[in-house]
């Protein structure tokens, strides 16, 4: 049995339940540390897929542990259904434990007279299911492998990584619900990008095998502006042109230069690359 705090638990799930497809989601305790604090402590951990986006999250228990188990989507659903309005009392926590084929969840006896209880069937992992061990491949440090075609020949890195809405939207969820920002970290643009979402969020989320795009090094459509969309830059363009220039990102000048005595009020402009007539970075 495992102890928790109940907004824990339902801020746990919810995230969960973002990226859980028709497996469910794999939830269970382990030790190891959290935050500044000494030592290690029981966590509780979750993981979940829906075959595009992979997420793995943490929290601190009470106390207590819990073995691993599948939780069906549905009953994921039910207690965050049951529990969202006590997770809103700071120091409610619940009970969780294994009893017999069927999880129970109820509001901890010892605290809470009576007590709101959940109990579902759950599902475990077949000891020759290579799930876990794919999970945690893809979750490690390690590099992952080259992308190869059909013949095994290896596929070209391109600057082009394309990913459906419906992969990323769990991240903008959970990225939105965690006032985080989404970190993707991709070695390949065809191989799987990991991804860290605060500090006890870490993911997985696949790019488009079959993008519906044509060029690999860049966009097949450029930009509408008239003249007025390209400062043209002359010689006697003064220091309070550049900063206004700088303030809107048509340039990054190293320094502004201030007015000089003989009258010459141009800067000297930073070295940009290839440039037009005037300066101006194409």
């Amino acid at each position: 049995m495992i102890s928790i705090n109940t907004r824990r638990l339902v801020d746990l799930l919810t995230d969960l339940l973002d990226t859980c497809g028709w497996r469910g989601v794999y939830l269970g305790s382990v030790r190891g540390e959290f935050g500044a604090e000494p030592g290690e402590i029981s966590l509780l951990v979750g993981t979940s897929t829906d075959g595009a986006t992979l997420g793995h999250t943490w929290t601190p228990a009470i106390s207590g542990e819990l073995q691993a188990t599948l939780w069906p989507a549905s009953d994921v659903q039910a207690a965050i259904s049951v529990y969202k309005v006590y997770a809103k009392l700071k120091d409610h926590t619940v009970d969780i434990s294994v009893e017999g084929d069927a999880i129970l969840i109820r509001e901890t006896p010892e605290l809470f007279d009576g007590g709101t209880e959940l109990r579902f069937d759950y599902k475990e992992f077949e000891d020759d299911d290579p799930t876990l061990d794919r999970w945690r491949r893809i979750l490690s440090d390690d590099p992952l492998p080259h992308p190869v075609d059909a013949s095994g020949e290896p596929r070209p890195d391109i600057a082009r990584t394309s990913f459906t809405y419906q992969a990323l939207l769990p991240l903008i969820k959970i990225a939105r619900r965690r006032g985080a920002a989404i970190n993707l970290f991709g070695h390949h643009p065809l191989q799987l990008h990991r991804v860290q979402i605060g500090d006890t969020w870490i993911g997985a989320v696949a790019p488009m095998a079959n993008p519906d795009h044509s060029d690999p090094d860049g966009p097949t459509e450029t930009a509408h502006f008239d003249d007025r969309g390209k400062p043209i830059l002359s010689e006697g363009m003064s220091h309070l042109d550049d900063e206004w220039l700088s303030k809107i990102g048509a340039l990054w000048p190293t320094a502004v230069v201030e007015h000089s005595e003989d009258g010459d009020d141009s800067p000297e402009l930073p070295e940009t690359g290839d440039t037009d007539e005037g300066g101006a970075a194409e």
